[in-house]
């Protein structure tokens, strides 16, 4: 993507990539294709010095592919999927980090399966399903699901239901 401090031109991200003066990787509108491994390579007097790695987990929410248009009484499942570099895997840090992946309702409340309007699964380690029951007041609701280390938010992805006329229509914000 970046090679000698100049941005490679054929990389679909080209645009939204840039170089901080200080060497830092800038990234605008972080999707879940960015997530993975960083490598920052420096050169003192032509000769290679030490590198540097980052990972880049991404959280991120989406609805069915088929929900786009929903209407009260009916049901959406939003998918909640953190994506992380393979050498870094999420499995590891659910387990030995502690790291949790939650949802909650607009007002920060965890929703837990004691709601009959809500059901949870997780599919695996690095995804948690929400399946809500729609009703007219989800006007404009929000979802959203956290990333937690030690009761700690330490970033979140939102899912907000529109109300179009008589139908419903999803929306994920980031």
């Amino acid at each position: 993507m970046i090679a000698g401090g100049k941005k490679k031109q054929d990389t679909e991200r080209h645009e939204r990539l840039s170089l901080g003066s200080d060497c830092s990787l800038n990234i605008r509108n972080v999707t879940k294709e960015d997530y993975g491994s960083y490598t920052c390579r420096q050169y003192v007097n032509g000769q290679q010095g030490t590198d540097a790695r980052v990972f880049l987990h991404v959280l991120h929410v989406s609805p069915s592919s088929s929900q786009n248009e929903i209407s009260p009484g009916s049901f959406v499942t939003l998918s909640c999927q953190l994506y992380s570099f393979a050498g870094a895997s999420c499995d590891d840090l659910i387990r030995s980090k502690g790291i949790q992946l939650i949802w909650v309702n607009q007002t920060g409340v965890k929703l837990t399966i004691a709601d009959s309007r809500y059901q949870i699964s997780a599919p695996g380690h690095c995804i948690r399903n929400l399946t809500a029951k729609l009703l007219n007041e989800d006007d404009k609701r929000k979802w959203r699901c956290e990333i937690t280390h030690r009761n700690q938010v330490k970033t979140s992805d939102t899912y907000a239901a529109k109300i179009s006329g008589e139908k419903i229509i999803s929306s994920v914000s980031y």
